[in-house]
C-alpha cells in the first residue's frame, strides 16, 4: 500500500517513479485537461505497460467496476478523466492499482476545455456523475463551484482516504520529460492531442 502523506505532498513526477514501477496496473485521472494523457503515455514508454485507454468504458459505476473485474488486463496504464467521480466506490477493487491524480492550474483547465468546445458536454456528463455521488452517496458537494473544483472537492476530501494506492502529480512537473511539449507549442492541440501533428 502506499499513499502520499497529506501534509508533505510532492507532486513531482520524477520523485515517484520508483512508486510507480512496484505496479502494474496504473489509473491516471483527475479533471479533464489536467494532463491524464499525456503522464499516461510517458508511464507507458518509461515502465513498459500497456497502455489502455479505457475512457469509454467508464462513464457508468458499473462500466467502471467491470473495467477493473477485467481479468485480461493485468498490465497497464489507463487514463481515464471521467472515471474519477466513482473512485470511492470500488475501494476493494483498487488493492493492486496505483492511482494517479492529475493537478494543473484550474484556470488552464478551464482554457483547456473552452479551447477544445467540451465545456457544455463536460458539464452535462460529469454534472451528472456528480449528482449521482450527492444524492446516492450522500456526499457534500457544491456543482455551482465548478467542475474542475467539484473534481479536486471529491478527491481531497473523500476519496484520498479510502483509495488504497495513490500519488498526485502536477502536470508542470513532466517538464523535463523527452516527450513533454512545451506550452507555446500546445496552444492549438486538439482534445487528446499529445504530439505535433498527431491527429487525435
Amino acid at each position: 500500500m502506499y499513499k502520499q502523506h497529506n501534509s508533505m505532498i510532492n507532486r513531482n513526477y520524477f520523485d515517484y517513479k520508483e512508486v510507480i514501477g512496484d505496479f502494474k496496473k496504473v489509473i491516471v485521472t483527475g479533471p479533464h485537461g489536467s494532463g491524464n494523457k499525456i503522464t499516461a503515455y510517458i508511464i507507458r514508454d518509461d515502465f513498459g505497460l500497456t497502455h489502455t485507454r479505457g475512457e469509454e468504458r467508464t462513464i457508468l459505476p458499473e462500466d467502471f467496476k467491470q473495467t477493473l473485474l477485467d481479468e485480461n488486463d493485468n498490465d497497464y496504464v489507463m487514463f481515464c478523466p471521467t472515471c474519477s467521480g466513482h473512485l470511492h466506490l470500488y475501494p476493494e477493487l483498487l488493492e493492486d492499482v496505483l492511482v494517479i491524480f492529475m493537478y494543473k492550474d484550474i484556470e488552464e483547465i478551464k482554457s483547456y476545455r473552452i479551447r477544445n468546445g467540451i465545456w457544455d458536454s463536460l458539464n452535462k456528463l460529469e454534472g451528472e456523475i456528480y449528482q449521482r455521488v450527492i444524492d446516492e452517496d450522500g456526499i457534500d458537494l457544491n456543482l455551482e463551484d465548478g467542475l474542475e473544483e467539484t473534481t479536486y472537492k471529491l478527491w481531497e476530501t473523500h476519496q484520498r482516504e479510502v483509495v488504497p494506492n495513490w500519488i498526485e502529480i502536477e502536470h508542470s512537473s513532466l517538464k523535463d520529460h523527452p516527450k513533454w511539449i512545451d506550452k507555446s507549442k500546445r496552444k492549438d492541440f486538439k482534445e487528446w492531442q499529445t504530439e505535433i501533428g498527431e491527429k487525435p
